[in-house]
């Protein structure tokens, strides 16, 4: 009878702890691609990521609601913008993904670009 309870507890934990890995495997496969589809998107369409765009305008939703009087909320959207290209410079300077230098040193190029871009002619993007 002991015996029995324990291994339903065993089978349970072991169920349990393979759904866990699952759901966290799709995650992570979730992320990754955001992030790729992300790069993808601001070097090929040269446009700013739809996630990115929504994210921007929640924090103008709050801005707007605890500082209303803050400073100009186009100069705060861009340096959301430019932050969010640096953080995706610095995955791609250490991403495992790329076997050759080559690859990565061209989508680093790429990347750097764009934000040289954005900072110099924010005024005049589309999004």
């Amino acid at each position: 009878m002991v015996f029995g309870i324990v291994v339903i507890m065993v089978i349970a934990i072991a169920v349990l702890l393979r759904v866990s890995l699952m759901y966290a495997s799709k995650i992570t496969e979730k992320m990754m691609n955001g992030i790729f589809k992300d790069a993808e998107i601001i070097i090929n369409k040269e446009a700013i990521p739809e996630s990115w765009v929504k994210q921007a305008k929640l924090r103008k939703r709050i801005y707007e609601i605890f500082k209303p009087n803050s400073l100009n909320w186009e100069e705060k959207e861009r340096d959301l913008m430019i932050k969010n290209l640096n953080k995706l410079i610095k995955y791609f300077k250490k991403c495992p993904f790329f076997k050759d230098p080559e690859p990565r040193t061209i989508t680093l190029k790429l990347l750097k670009e764009t934000g040289t871009k954005w900072k110099n002619n924010w005024q005049e993007l589309e999004y």
